[in-house]
């Protein structure tokens, strides 16, 4: 089951991510994820060292022979880190704690940390330096993908959605504007969770009632309750009284 989670795991994120930010692109999957590393064929498969410190035989890598180092999110140990870029380890969880045995899966990654941005692959476990709020800095600024979502066989013209707003304002289906706002997001901001936008130095071009929305739409992804203890329809019904004319979810009578 582990080999499994692992394979599925990889290719979602090989997908989610550029090829330009990975780094490195995974063969097909190999039977060398069962080996142990003692065991671990040498023609096809390496051994990694993972953020616990444990060593795991894993499939070996494509690596573009151009590349010097490791540029942000390159997970591979044949490279070191390209310069003003550390190898960390870190992966923030949905109650605010560290997991730091976690990285890329399982692997450090190479990350900008130090610039005061705090960027795509970073967190406030990893990159404590410019992701953590304090005294002196208590807003972050985030940094994503920095460009224009897009939805191929979207249930609307893509062409529109130019900004958070027209999710919020164009779209009732709670499925669609789920995703849209989310994909804008991940745009703007990265894979970031509510607690974290809620310290964001700048939140344009989202609207503070998209990210009201989105607050919504992220409690029924994760079939949790919201922040002020309510599911995501009571959360919406709460704003559709308040901002009704600005959003399509209202207009439609989906609340009701």
């Amino acid at each position: 089951m582990r080999s499994a989670t692992r394979v599925v795991l990889v290719l979602a994120l090989s997908v989610a991510l550029p090829a330009s930010a990975q780094g490195e692109v995974p063969s097909e999957p190999h039977p060398c994820y069962d080996a142990i590393p003692e065991d671990c064929p040498a023609d096809t498969c390496r051994v990694m060292q993972t953020c616990s410190g444990t060593l795991k035989c894993e499939v070996s890598l494509k690596t573009d022979p151009s590349r010097e180092c490791g540029g942000p999110g390159y997970y591979g140990q044949s490279l070191d880190c390209c310069p003003n870029h550390v190898r960390r380890c870190g992966q923030l969880m949905i109650d605010g704690s560290c997991d730091m045995t976690s990285g890329y899966v399982w692997y450090p990654e190479c990350v900008p940390c130090g610039n005061d941005s705090c960027d795509w692959h970073e967190n406030r476990c990893n990159c404590p330096e410019d992701c953590a709020p304090t005294d002196d800095r208590p807003r972050i600024r985030y940094r994503g993908l920095s460009r224009i979502p897009r939805q191929p066989g979207a249930p609307y013209d893509d062409r529109q959605n130019t900004s958070p707003a027209f999710c919020t304002r164009s779209i009732a289906d709670p499925d669609v504007l789920q995703e849209c706002l989310r994909d804008w997001v991940i745009t703007r901001f990265g894979h970031r969770q509510m607690f974290e936008l809620d310290v964001a130095a700048e939140i344009d071009p989202f609207r503070a009632v998209d990210l009201r929305v989105h607050a919504c739409m992220e409690s029924r992804r994760d079939h949790r309750r919201s922040e002020r203890g309510l599911d995501w329809q009571e959360c919406l019904s709460e704003l559709c009284s308040a901002e009704a004319a600005g959003i399509a979810y209202c207009l439609d009578g989906a609340s009701n």
